[in-house]
């Protein structure tokens, strides 16, 4: 009986350990891609040395870390300023590579005014990059993200965002103007890491597999005994 007792309690802690393992293992909780109908992100002198990037799209969210069927129609609101202490673009290297820091907010949600389900919102620092003369500019978070949502259950945990700018065409490619970036269009695509709380099903079956630990013990000790 103590056998059994103790290999209960075995499969209970092995269970909470999967399961606060799954918890807080990081991964996609959320990515999307502008739908092709909806007007591009504009990028704009903001000042001098300064660049602002915005815009209201019409998105598709194509995975997220809740119980939602996907493809889901949104809209992405998005509004992004280059940092104040370090405003002026650099390049770097003999590719000429552009590159400044920015730092503001999204939300991906149900309705263009920001209203309705919020999907996935946040404040984000980003560092974005791209080749001179080129059609993109890619932006990465430097700093942990702070996320929100109506519908997924997150935990804390690090956390990163990232966005690609796609088609820039105005000016040719991307370029410098005044130490900034200089103003454009395009097209974005984000990907959003972090923790997502495991969601029932997944804990069901640990909850399963930690029954058949048990039952496996106990016949294992019943045979033994006779």
């Amino acid at each position: 009986m103590k056998l059994a007792r103790r290999f209960f309690s075995l499969s209970l802690a092995t269970i909470v350990a999967l399961a606060m393992s799954s918890s807080a293992r990081a991964g996609i909780i959320l990515n999307f891609g502008q739908n092709g109908t909806s007007t591009p992100v504009t990028a704009t002198a903001s000042g001098p040395g300064s660049t602002a990037i915005a815009g209201v799209e019409a998105v598709t969210i194509a995975g997220i870390a809740a119980a939602v069927a996907t493809p889901v129609n949104a809209f992405l609101s998005l509004n992004l300023n280059s940092v104040a202490a370090t405003a002026a673009a650099t390049t770097i290297g003999p590719v000429t590579l552009i590159s400044q820091e920015y730092t503001g907010t999204f939300s991906i949600t149900q309705n263009s005014n920001g209203s309705g389900t919020n999907y996935l919102s946040g404040t984000v620092d980003l560092f974005a990059a791209g080749i001179a003369g080129g059609a993109s500019l890619s932006m990465q978070s430097i700093l942990n993200p702070v996320f929100t949502s109506s519908v997924i259950p997150l935990v804390p945990g690090p956390t990163s965002a990232n966005f690609s700018l796609t088609g820039i065409a105005t000016p040719p490619g991307l370029s410098l103007s005044g130490g900034t970036i200089a103003p454009f269009t395009s097209s974005v695509t984000g990907t959003f890491s972090g923790h997502a709380v495991p969601e029932p099903s997944s804990m069901a079956l640990l909850g399963i597999g930690g029954v058949g630990w048990f039952v496996r013990g106990l016949r294992r000790r019943r045979t033994t005994v006779v």
